[in-house]
């Protein structure tokens, strides 16, 4: 496609659904002018010259810049100039090309009257509001978009050939910052001259000032990016003004509701004439949240690029509260309602971090120390404990004499960095926090606070200790009248004895009663704990067949409710069945899953668990990848203090898996210097999976092709095959490239496969190649 009159041949990028609807609109009779609109620098000369373009085919469409021109006036006439000179030779296709501050729709209004045959295509920040207009936004580009405008940039600009990784991770936090802005992107890619790739980044985290100097080529009105946004906030009236500054004030975004809620938002027809002026302008733009209403959300270079509109004092704080008091009746909920809460809580989140922040910041604003503990629950059911743990410190410890806020900082960072680090690390910061909520005379914290330093309490005193702290909150929870907190504290008591010699009894006894009251109350995802514990006896007794039946449901149940940290926690589990089952390349997929969701959420001692599993499935297959994995597992026990267990759910190992190791200079030292992220282990030991399925999976198609009964579970050749490409670590598009097929069609065979082999997703697809030859076992 030819890249338009009067521009460089740069590529198009992300902009196929822009153009199909432009071209469609363009086509019809009853059209008379076709209007791009958005945020100024979103690309909408750029899709306008390639409309153009494809629409003239073999004749020269004709380009009228406005912004070249003095008046409106000069533009109308050069724009019937050229038209006059076209007559005769085919359809007139023209561009009317707009500018902030100019009357753009006064230009192509003249043109549609004098050339009624005209097709036209203008630009516009908004619709033009004329007889047959077709309004088509142009939205911010996709990611995958943004990072391939920053490589066709990079590549002219700072003449790279080949990326390095350092330099695709850089585009990929540039994508990110800039938010799909084109001419922001643009800017980037200008300053790598200059600056490496990384080197931009790194400014960008500092300031986005980096942006404000373009080439001296660049487009007089694109001279100065935040010149070009701020044009967009021109002419709006106070409603839609207010509309637009608590969508900037508000990370996460807000939700009809909460429009109709300003001042004058209450008229229904104005709110949502208001939020469809502002998307129609590129300002915010609109998606459904969690809860399934419409949110709002600001583009992020109106804050970072401009002075932003402020939302009038008494709209915030009214907002701050609901949002507070939100946060509290959320972490309240119970049962089956907390999947209610989580979604609440994913749509809050961002909202309710910068509230506390800026409530810590401001002399006369409310204490967040009473609503920060609300979202602990959260922060672990999402995996977020390191962005809580970020927010926690930020805060700072408090300075006020208040038992009550000191409690709630040292449980709340202390039960954070339990999952992060150790529970031996913040032992002294749990059991002071118990010693407060006793002062305090608060039950309900005081349970709370009980239940978190259980397991301090565990690793640091032992057992009998853990279970005096589970059975005073369990009593509490009983005064309290609150069965679902009880159960789930039960379940806690009975994974805590499950570990203990003589108490496998006593843990069954509690996992069974709290599994039974869990389900009764409708949590289906609070009753995957003590399930997880229950397979976890199963397996120390060697049952694995049962273990497995109660392991497989409860690993469906927390995918189901998004729970990463007990996601991660099924897979080791099952990966330990299937490692004593003798099925060591399927156990080591499912601890390489593991491992890299523990890596994303921080899950150090997780992560130990993961590598000591690896070490011993990998065993078999290349002892010198089970030496890295221990070496790095034992590494990072040295470096967190752990002594004899990692968490409750962890199996008991036997002792002839322990293996001597070298000092701790000489672990890292094989570990090229660095224990986190376990780097060397994971790349090792994806080689190894993928060796094994390509060498498997082809004698498996091979095999399959010749005959067709030998074929597993009725699976078709071209199945067979995508099971084999799915296995080597091919994603969907690499297998459609590869077959010469679309990618719909791959998708389609994966649906039928993942039926017939009865399996949930790629790592389950993978293990099912393994055991049947398509990779391979012991």
């Amino acid at each position: 496609m030819g890249a338009g009159p009067g521009t460089l041949n740069w590529p198009l990028r992300g902009r196929t659904t822009e153009l199909d609807r432009a071209g469609s609109a363009l086509q019809s009779p009853e059209t008379t002018v076709v209007s791009l609109t958005g945020l100024a620098g979103i690309g909408k000369s750029a899709v306008a010259r390639a409309l153009l373009w494809q629409a003239a085919e073999s004749g020269r469409p004709i380009w009228i810049p406005v912004d070249d021109y003095a008046t409106d006036d000069e533009a109308i006439q050069a724009a019937a100039a050229r038209l006059r000179a076209h007559h005769g030779s085919g359809p007139a296709h023209v561009g009317v090309d707009g500018v902030p501050g100019r009357r753009v729709d006064r230009v192509v209004a003249a043109i549609a009257v004098q050339f009624p045959s005209a097709r036209i295509v203008a630009t516009s920040e908004r619709p033009l509001g004329l007889p047959g207009e077709i309004a088509i936004p142009v939205v911010p580009l996709s990611r995958a978009a943004s990072i391939e405008l920053l490589h066709d940039r990079a590549r002219v600009h700072a003449d790279l050939g080949v990326f390095e990784t350092a330099d695709d991770l850089a585009c990929d936090s540039i994508a990110a910052r800039l938010a799909g802005h084109p001419l922001a992107l643009h800017l980037a890619g200008l300053q790598s001259r200059t600056l490496s790739l990384p080197g931009v980044a790194a400014e960008l985290d500092l300031s986005s000032d980096i942006l404000r100097d373009p080439d001296p080529g660049t487009a007089t009105r694109h001279q100065s990016l935040a010149a070009c946004i701020r044009t967009a906030t021109d002419g709006l009236d106070e409603f839609q003004s207010e509309v637009l500054a608590l969508a900037i004030a508000l990370d996460g975004g807000l939700d009809t509701a909460t429009v109709r809620r300003i001042p004058g938002g209450d008229d229904r027809p104005r709110a949502v004439d208001a939020v469809t002026a502002l998307v129609g302008r590129g300002l915010v733009a609109t998606a459904v949240g969690n809860q399934g209403r419409a949110r709002i959300r600001a583009h992020p270079l109106l804050r970072q690029m401009t002075d932003p509109p402020r939302p009038e004092p008494a709209t915030m704080r009214a907002f701050e509260q609901d949002l507070a008091e939100g946060a509290l009746a959320m972490n309240a909920k119970r049962g089956a309602e907390w999947s209610v809460a989580a979604a609440w809580f994913d749509d809050e989140h961002a909202n309710l971090l910068g509230l506390f922040r800026n409530w810590a910041s401001a002399p006369e604003a409310p204490d967040p120390w009473p609503y920060v503990d609300a979202l602990f629950r959260y922060w672990v059911h999402r995996g977020l404990m390191a962005t809580g743990v970020d927010l926690v410190r930020e805060l700072g410890r408090p300075e006020n004499d208040r038992p009550e806020d000191l409690a709630v900082y040292l449980q709340t960072l202390g039960g954070l960095q339990a999952h992060l680090v150790s529970y031996t690390a913040v032992y002294d910061d749990l059991s002071r926090s118990v010693e407060l909520w006793r002062i305090t005379g608060d039950r309900q914290r005081l349970a709370t606070a009980l239940v978190r330093y259980s397991a301090s309490a565990q690793e640091v005193d032992g057992f009998a200790k853990a279970r005096a702290a589970l059975e005073e909150a369990m009593a509490i929870y009983d005064e309290l009248g609150d069965p679902w907190s009880r159960a789930r504290t039960q379940a806690l008591l009975g994974a805590a004895a499950a570990g203990v010699p003589g108490q496998t009894d006593f843990a069954r006894d509690c996992l069974e009663s709290a599994s039974t009251t869990l389900r009764g109350l409708g949590d289906t995802g609070a009753a995957s704990l003590p399930l997880q514990q229950l397979g976890r006896i199963l397996l120390d007794e060697g049952d694995y067949e049962q273990a497995e039946t109660l392991l497989d449901h409860g690993y469906d149940e927390a995918v189901r409710v998004g729970d990463l940290v007990q996601t991660s926690a099924y897979l080791n589990l099952l990966a330990w069945g299937d490692e004593s089952n003798g099925y060591p390349a399927r156990a080591a997929s499912r601890y390489l899953e593991s491992l890299k969701i523990a890596v994303r959420l921080g899950l150090r001692a997780r992560a130990v668990w993961c590598l000591d599993g690896l070490a011993d499935a990998v065993e078999s297959l290349n002892p010198g990848l089970a030496e890295l994995a221990a070496t790095e597992a034992a590494a990072l026990r040295d470096e967190l203090g752990l002594v004899n267990w990692i968490e409750f759910c962890c199996p008991k190992r036997h002792p002839s898996t322990v293996r001597p190791l070298a000092p701790q200079s000489t672990r890292i030292a094989r570990l090229g210097g660095q224990i986190w992220p376990p780097s060397l282990v994971v790349n090792q030991t994806q080689r190894l999976l993928v060796n094994l399925a390509d060498s498997g999976a082809r004698a498996m198609v091979q095999q399959a092709n010749a005959d067709e009964k030998g074929r597993p579970d009725g699976l078709t050749p071209r199945e067979m095959e995508i099971l084999g490409l799915i296995a080597q670590g091919n994603t969907s598009r690499d297998i459609a490239n590869r077959l010469v097929i679309s990618i719909d069609t791959v998708g389609r065979h994966i649906t039928n496969m993942y039926r017939k082999i009865g399996a949930r997703g790629r790592a389950d697809a993978t293990s099912y190649a393994l055991r049947h030859g398509i990779g391979t076992t012991s």
